[in-house]
């Protein structure tokens, strides 16, 4: 390979215009590839780093395995009840809304909640971004404010987009995320297990949550 040391008597001992023709025709051949390979490299580990994060499920806390007796929020009457647990800001739960919004027009009969946690000592409407005003939008779905996560660690969720659902008798039937990874499509094996949980499943089901943390 040449290099700008190539001249016989050396670099430095030619005309300082002709070496930096030389210095510019070696660095314009050789750097552009090499900056490029090392760019590639870079953007590959990046990529591997991205895609192993957003399939990493996120910590769940303790399940109630029947509706909470100190929780405020109204559990239905003879049918199940879907609560969704979501931190406001988080950018993976605007695919989890999509998922809310599909269950709330195949099950006319149950009920449904968006819960969103507020922490201690944020300004005010910190929580009214546009995930909860979509979300208030729905009708059929009965939008909340959990100040400082209380209700959220009366039912174990810890992740946004963590889901629940209890059946017509208050027993927990369903526990997890709605989507197959952070931000993700509505595709997978959730899919099935809401819809069995929602259509009267009496055993628990679980599956991962992917998501911010919510405090």
């Amino acid at each position: 390979m040449p290099t700008i040391f190539g001249s016989a008597k050396g670099l430095f001992g030619v005309h300082k215009q002709h070496a930096w023709r030389m210095a510019m025709t070696y660095f314009s051949k050789y750097s552009v590839p090499m900056l490029s390979a090392v760019w590639f490299v870079f953007a590959v580990a990046g990529f591997a780093r991205m895609s192993a994060y957003s399939q990493t499920p996120a910590p769940v806390g303790t399940l109630s395995s029947q509706w909470p007796s100190q929780s405020k929020i109204q559990a239905a009457s003879g049918k199940p009840t879907f609560l969704i647990f979501m931190h406001p800001h988080c950018p993976c739960s605007d695919a989890s809304f999509d998922v809310v919004k599909d269950q709330i027009a195949k099950h006319p009969k149950a009920k449904f909640y968006a819960v969103f946690v507020r922490p201690a000592g944020v300004e005010a409407k910190w929580e009214e971004t546009r995930l909860y005003q979509n979300c208030k939008a729905e009708s059929r779905l009965t939008t909340l404010v959990d100040q400082e996560g209380v209700e959220a660690k009366q039912f174990g969720a810890k992740t946004s987009g963590q889901a629940f659902i209890y059946s017509a008798t208050g027993q927990l039937v369903y526990s997890g995320g709605v989507t197959p990874g952070r931000g993700a499509t509505w595709t997978g094996r959730e899919r099935e297990l809401i819809e069995n949980a929602l259509n009267g499943a009496t055993s628990l089901q679980k599956a991962p949550v992917f998501g911010c943390s919510l405090l």
